[in-house]
């Protein structure tokens, strides 16, 4: 399905198909959307509705999640402000709904050769500032691959209630994702996180 703004999320039939699975593996199902004609398709069958970040201050979406109890993964904008993101929030608790996560995913940098940058000193502002979690994804927060595990250890260091860890297709990359969470428990160990 396709919204005015170009935005796609999967068609009906993917969205059973991924729901099925899900419960096959008891999973939880999230699903990004960027526009307000999305929540009709998405919210049966998902737990998790993920606002893209360059819908943060789409305020007519946050109206609608607001009014609803659906849990919902508000990222933050690669140019928008901290603040910026707690408004955001605030316009869904203020509505009702008490389900929010604050989504950290790097912001814009100046640096091409780090860029996108991942704000690790936004996750303890987030709960100095705010009662709702924090979840970081190190992999749309640095861009490459290769930063994904520093991030993660970064972000846990730092305080993050979750993460979002990408598994791809390609061979051997069950085998890697095993490593970065061995790792990732190794850090909230040495955190004493565990």
């Amino acid at each position: 399905m396709r919204s005015r703004l170009g935005y796609q999320i999967p068609s009906g039939e993917v969205l059973s198909t991924l729901r099925k699975a899900c419960d096959r593996e008891r999973m939880f199902l999230g699903v990004e959307v960027g526009d307000i004609s999305h929540l009709e398709a998405v919210t049966p069958v998902a737990e998790l509705v993920q606002v893209a970040a360059s819908q943060m201050q789409n305020y007519g979406l946050l109206a609608a999640l607001g009014a609803s109890r659906q849990a919902v993964l508000l990222d933050r904008g690669a140019s928008a402000t901290f603040e910026e993101l707690l408004l955001s929030a605030e316009a869904m608790l203020s509505a009702g709904n008490p389900n929010i996560l604050l989504g950290e995913r790097g912001i814009r940098g100046f640096d091409t050769a780090a860029s996108p940058l991942m704000d690790i000193g936004a996750i303890p502002a987030a709960h100095r500032l705010s009662h709702l979690p924090v979840v970081a994804d190190p992999m749309r927060g640095s861009g490459r691959k290769k930063r994904v595990l520093p991030l993660a250890r970064a972000a846990v260091a730092a305080g993050v209630d979750a993460l979002i860890l990408e598994l791809g297709a390609e061979p051997g990359a069950l085998d890697e994702f095993r490593a970065w969470l061995h790792q990732v428990w190794r850090m909230a160990a040495a955190v004493n996180r565990v």
